[in-house]
């Protein structure tokens, strides 16, 4: 894992796009196996073009030997999906004036915020399925 982490690290902080990168998933919570992909965010600066970066980021990932990546950008995903990312992850890399817990802190609140619409929809979601709809 150390070595995992490492290059990844090195890797992420060569993009001056790049205001962080989170491991997520079971490799960040040590549940990871031979399986196992490895489950990586960024959030990127604005005005780029999250598309292209990703792509990039995603050949640069393929040439250092890992194409097991599933790659996410947090710009690009719903509350829900950075909540997931939030709620555990290691920080594979941060740009020295971004602020980790800032923006947890942000993720968070707006998670919480939206959270009771969730469980309507949850709600009314498994009540059509009770009834086969």
């Amino acid at each position: 894992m150390t070595k995992l982490f490492d290059d990844l690290s090195t890797y992420f902080s060569q993009f001056g796009e790049i205001k962080a990168a989170y491991l997520f998933g079971s490799c960040a919570v040590g549940r990871n196996n031979s399986m196992s992909d490895i489950d990586i965010a960024v959030l990127l600066k604005d005005g780029t073009n999250n598309h292209d970066k990703k792509i990039e980021l995603l050949a640069g990932l393929v040439e250092l030997g890992y194409d097991n990546v599933d790659l996410a950008i947090l710009n690009d995903m719903s509350i829900v999906g950075r909540y997931e990312v939030i709620k555990h992850n290691k920080i594979l890399y941060a740009d020295d004036d971004f602020d980790v817990h800032s923006y947890s802190s942000l993720v968070i609140r707006q998670y919480l915020d939206f959270k009771p619409y969730l469980e309507v929809q949850r709600k009314y979601l498994k009540e059509r399925i009770m009834n086969g709809e």
